[in-house]
């Protein structure tokens, strides 16, 4: 390995306690500096905090390992519970977060083209739905690799064991997740084939449906014509925090996933580039919460001022805490939802919100 495994794992740890401790921080950033303007939105917000939080300690828990043999790719919880239905929990769980992401571009397509909308997101039946889509996602994920992996029982399996006892000087039986592309040594197998194709449709359509829902609301933020220029600032801010969202499961999960079960399929040799994409994984919640602090301007701001000891950037006087204008008529052009017409003060006002995020 081009880095030692200690190093490689005091890394990975040392990124899941940011992704807790990020995650954390970013909760009572929501909960506590958001405007009253972001209404649902902060309800989004904290669902991805929550849920990067939860992922962070799920995969210090789980201890995964990636071990790539010829043309054999496995996934192992190297943890006390070893099973294979919890190893194919954990791998389920990163489709999660992008079906959070898709429900965010979904809420930012509807602010700009139908706000009306808007209020099923405070429907019960509509979040029932919701979580519906999420559960049937990881349950589509989950069935994938209890039904299209084997626990043991080909050569390929065999090997990937034995590299597991040298590597670790341990031995796990349960747990393992175990895709041997050529078995029998007559082509590709067909459960194997089908585990690989259904991964790449699973994220192509994850990230075309991100994809289509972006571009039709960045289509309709330029249409806003009759929309202050405020609302198109800020939904211009919001969208591109969505996308840097977006881009960092398919940087840090999506790509590296890809790449080490493409690779055992065309007989590359990659078992030094398997063993890291558990510590690629690592990242992500980390950076998630990142993305969110430093992109809308709120929560940046009051983390400088809580990490440097009030010496964040301040507001002109007549904004509030959250440097959203203290008076009406500003605080409804503000608002993500429902503002449409344009103040008389508005030439005025606009540099001042220009940057807002």
């Amino acid at each position: 390995m081009l880095l030692s495994p200690w190093l490689v794992h005091a890394c990975e740890k040392t990124n899941l306690c940011l992704g807790v401790f990020l995650n954390g921080f970013l909760m009572y950033l929501v909960g506590r500096h958001s405007h009253v303007g972001f209404g649902i939105y902060r309800n989004l917000l904290m669902s991805f905090a929550t849920y990067d939080m939860f992922l962070s300690m799920l995969h210090m828990f789980m201890n995964p390992k990636t071990i790539n043999v010829g043309t054999t790719f496995s996934v192992v919880s190297y943890s006390p519970i070893e099973h294979r239905y919890f190893s194919s929990i954990f791998c389920a769980s990163f489709t999660v977060s992008f079906s959070i992401v898709n429900i965010h571009f979904l809420y930012r397509y509807w602010t700009v083209s139908k706000p009306a909308m808007l209020e099923y997101f405070k429907n019960f039946r509509f979040i029932i739905v919701l979580l519906l889509y999420i559960a049937a996602d990881e349950l589509s994920c989950y069935f994938r690799y209890t039904h299209l992996t084997v626990p043991a029982g080909t050569a390929g399996a065999e090997a990937v064991k034995a590299v597991f006892r040298e590597k670790f000087n341990d031995t796990v039986e349960g747990g393992w997740l175990i895709v041997d592309y050529y078995q029998d040594g007559n082509g590709v197998d067909p459960l194997a084939f089908s585990f690989f194709l259904s991964g790449v449709a699973k994220m192509l359509l994850s990230a075309s449906t991100a994809a289509l829902l972006a571009g039709l609301t960045y289509a309709k933020i330029l249409e806003a014509r009759d929309k202050s220029f405020n609302f198109q600032a800020i939904q211009l801010a919001f969208l591109k925090t969505v996308i840097a969202q977006s881009a960092v499961p398919i940087l840090f999960v999506y790509i590296p996933y890809f790449v080490v079960i493409f690779m055992p399929l065309m007989g590359m040799e990659s078992s030094e580039i398997a063993s890291y994409f558990p510590l690629m994984t690592s990242f992500f919640p980390a950076l998630d919460a990142i993305v969110i602090i430093t992109m809308i301007r709120d929560y940046r701001e009051a983390a400088m001022r809580i990490f440097c000891c009030g010496r964040g950037k301040t507001e002109p006087l007549g904004l509030d805490r959250t440097g959203w204008s203290s008076n009406s008529d500003a605080q409804s052009q503000a608002t993500l939802v429902t503002t449409v017409g344009t103040s008389a003060s508005e030439s005025a006002n606009r540099d001042k919100y220009r940057d807002k995020y």
